[in-house]
């Protein structure tokens, strides 16, 4: 199994991005990319990367890191997939 899988069903994240990302999207930093926040998961060494789509009320996970990871050169695009 990936790192991601084991990491990412542990409790603590999902309680964090059920609770607060779900709840409260703009918590996270705002990127240059219209829409596009990154948040740090307390107590976890991760940061979560997501979409706010307005249209259709939906928060997109789009990136899963370690903190220690090298995020310069991950790029998103900048329109939603359709």
């Amino acid at each position: 199994r990936s790192i991601i899988v084991r990491h990412f069903r542990q409790p603590r994240i999902e309680q964090f991005l059920r609770d607060v990302v779900l709840v409260y999207p703009r918590t996270g930093t705002a990127l240059p990319i219209t829409g596009v926040y990154e948040t740090i998961i307390p107590r976890t060494p991760f940061v979560v990367i997501y979409r706010i789509e307005e249209a259709n009320a939906i928060v997109r996970l789009i990136g899963f890191f370690h903190h220690a990871q090298d995020r310069d050169e991950w790029a998103v695009d900048a329109e939603p997939e359709s």
